[in-house]
């Protein structure tokens, strides 16, 4: 159960939450093609490191 707002419209709230639910899967959806040259990055990074 969900804590209640006073004046708070339930179905502004969904609106809202779906809204930012699809904004951040475009955005994660716009960031994946650099995952893999993320992770090489950090690789090499840890590479070069001195032990």
């Amino acid at each position: 159960m969900a804590a209640r707002v006073g004046g708070r419209n339930r179905f502004v709230s969904w609106t809202v939450g779906l809204l930012c639910v699809v904004v951040i899967g475009g955005l994660l959806s716009l960031a994946a093609p650099l995952g893999p040259s993320v992770v090489e990055y950090i690789g090499d990074t840890l590479r070069s490191l001195d032990p």
